[in-house]
């Protein structure tokens, strides 16, 4: 044997030996991606069921495998101060000082999915603050109300705001 027959053996052993290193690489990769579209298919189902392509303009071009939509997605829901989408009015009722009625507002935290501390909700009538908390103690889940009083009555012209932590919530014109 001479030593360009040496020489070309292994060079081919080094290249059977590479094949097979790519080939396990490859294969590997291949179901990572696939465990990756399937977590990626799970997540974006949970978002659109919290309706988040709704409430935050970054989520409407979610979709499995879409990576960088979806981190997008998901930074702009943890830093969003929209809450103004997440509630819906419930229930109303004016103050009526004749009937010894007392006025509220009702809102559901509707969309988003988040949870909300009910002593932090404050109500504005007219830009001054009236109330403080939810009539119900605790947290205020998807899905559950808040109820805020007011012993005012309101006329035409006149607004009640929903607040949390400083953010607007809720704004009604009466």
């Amino acid at each position: 044997m001479e030593t360009k027959d040496i020489v070309l053996g292994l060079i081919i052993i080094a290249l059977v030996v590479t094949t097979v290193i790519y080939a396990v690489r490859s294969g590997t990769h291949a179901s990572n991606e696939e465990a990756a579209e399937a977590m990626t298919g799970a997540l974006v189902a949970h978002l659109k069921t919290l309706e988040y392509s709704k409430i935050y303009s970054e989520c409407r071009s979610i979709g499995p495998g879409r990576y960088i939509a979806l981190q997008k997605c998901l930074e702009a829901a943890e830093q969003s101060e929209a809450l103004t989408e997440m509630f819906r009015e419930d229930d109303y009722q004016n103050h009526d000082a004749q009937r010894n009625r007392t006025g509220y507002l009702v809102i559901e935290n509707e969309k988003g999915g988040k949870t909300f501390t009910s002593e932090e909700f404050r109500l504005k009538f007219n830009n001054e603050q009236v109330s403080s908390g939810c009539t119900t103690p605790g947290e205020i889940a998807p899905g559950f109300t808040c109820r805020l009083n007011f012993d005012k009555s309101c006329e035409p012209g006149d607004n009640l705001e929903i607040s949390y932590e400083g953010q607007r919530v809720y704004l009604k014109t009466c």
